[in-house]
């Protein structure tokens, strides 16, 4: 069995950095873009892209990003904090 941390929030500060630096390289591509999209069919549209990246780990055997993941919930949930 793969040796893990005692807690999972032990792993909070790595995962936020990665966060982070993903959120900081998508953000010089297309800035602020996803605040151009509506509240209103964001589950559609976020798990379009989670089966995107099933898809391709199917296809390819192409790792899951789950930190692109992760964002992916973040923007979620700041729409519906911001509503």
């Amino acid at each position: 069995m793969a040796k893990y941390r005692k807690y999972l929030w032990y792993y909070i500060a790595e995962f936020s950095a990665l966060m982070l630096a993903r959120l900081t390289e998508k953000h010089l591509k297309y800035h602020d873009k996803w605040k151009e999209l509506p509240r209103e069919g964001q589950e559609d549209r976020i798990v379009s892209e989670i089966i995107k990246y099933f898809e391709g780990f199917q296809e390819t055997g192409r790792p899951i990003n789950w930190i692109d993941v992760a964002n992916l919930a973040l923007i979620g949930w700041v729409r519906e904090q911001s509503e």
